[in-house]
């Protein structure tokens, strides 16, 4: 046969339902003909029928192994005797088209592509289990590290948190950047539900006020692609390695206490250390580094609270057990509640405000006119101009 030397993948079928033939008494054999395969990167797949005998298996599973390739057999269906009727043989195949595909992507899978980022391009970031906080009253509770780290210095920012919830993330990310007195490109996170509302490497839909967040910074957040945790591989690392050096068979008295003791951590072992890839020390690298970095905006980001609400019949939305009105187009609709101590915002899906109130108390109703229907309104409220007009 005639084989493509170029760049392709050589695979031969041979099936056979008889015991194979070794008294023809030629000086070229079959294991002539295999080493040749093999110097020609051609894969045989042998397929056995019922009717092979055991010699014929044996130079069958010869041939997959020295080739690299599988050994498969077809039996005869369950119930029907050996040539079955008219002559015809029925076999069950047990999908060796499937077992075949999946060797081969075992086969031809490719080596990891690293990537190395320039100076001031990114930083990639993940949480881990932190160390217990034991209490004055002898409580144990599950602290959180936020690991944030530079890909090219390997310069790292590390924070406990009791929760991995969206202000945490957001808190540890801000207070990396004033660290650093710089914030990266491009911020790189796994697609954890405190960030990412619907995951997708080409579009991921992000909760708004990360994106606030990204644009106060002038920032990009980058998730990565679903169940691909060695694309998030610089922070993976590191959170191994503050688990491992700083925190291992530690406790503290409070959260604040865990923090101090990471933040000297930081300048005096994780800063001085040699890398084991770079090669040299980080410190060294982020001094490079630093006038890399995008510069910090006057103030910090103005943090708030933001939930997702269902307008109510009476064209109100609830936020922390006070009612705020909203245009009566959005009855039924789903809007962004966004607030702080002393205001709420109400935005659309396209992130546009549509409603702004001061804080209430709770029990409260804050109801602007404009967004009550004008079928609504009772004469009474009109004036009495206005029920004049519509009685003429």
């Amino acid at each position: 046969m005639n084989w493509d030397d170029g760049e392709a993948i050589r695979l031969l079928f041979h099936i056979a339902d008889a015991p194979p033939h070794l008294d023809y008494g030629r000086p070229y054999t079959y294991s002539d003909e295999i080493f040749r395969a093999v110097a020609r990167g051609i894969k045989i797949y042998p397929i056995a029928a019922s009717g092979l005998n055991k010699t014929g298996e044996y130079i069958y599973r010869q041939w997959a192994q020295l080739t690299m390739a599988r050994f498969l057999f077809i039996t005869y269906r369950a119930g029907t005797p050996a040539g079955g009727p008219s002559g015809k043989t029925p076999h069950e195949v047990a999908q060796p088209e499937k077992r075949i595909v999946r060797r081969l992507s075992a086969d031809t899978d490719l080596p990891f592509r690293r990537i190395e980022r320039q100076a001031g391009a990114e930083a990639q970031a993940d949480f881990g289990s932190g160390a217990p906080i034991i209490g004055a009253d002898g409580k144990h509770r599950r602290s959180h590290v936020l690991r944030v780290c530079l890909s090219f210095s390997r310069k790292g920012y590390s924070e406990a948190f009791f929760k991995q919830e969206t202000q945490s993330w957001l808190a540890g990310w801000e207070n990396a950047f004033w660290a650093w007195g710089g914030v990266p490109k491009i911020l790189q996170i796994d697609n954890t539900k405190a960030a990412v509302n619907k995951a997708d490497w080409y579009d991921p839909e992000l909760h708004p006020i990360i994106i606030s967040f990204c644009r106060h910074y002038g920032t990009a957040l980058m998730p990565i692609k679903v169940r691909t945790p060695r694309h998030n591989g610089k922070a993976e690392a590191n959170v191994g390695y503050v688990k491992g050096n700083a925190l291992k068979g530690r406790t503290f008295p409070t959260l604040a206490a865990e923090n101090a003791h990471l933040t000297q951590w930081e300048s005096r072992i994780a800063d001085l250390r040699i890398h084991g890839t770079t090669r040299k020390q980080v410190r060294q690298l982020f001094e490079i580094e630093r006038s890399a970095l995008l510069p910090l905006p006057a103030e910090r980001f103005p943090f708030f609270h933001e939930d997702q609400r269902i307008v109510h019949r009476d064209g109100h939305i609830e936020v922390e057990h006070a009612y705020y009105s909203v245009p009566p187009e959005y009855m039924g609709r789903a809007v962004w509640a966004r607030w702080d101590s002393r205001l709420v915002r109400i935005l659309n899906s396209r992130l546009e405000q549509i409603a702004l109130h001061p804080r209430n108390e709770m029990g409260k109703f804050s109801t602007l006119t404009q967004h009550l229907a004008s079928r609504k309104i009772a004469l009474v409220e009109l004036g009495a101009v206005s029920a004049d007009l519509v009685v003429q």
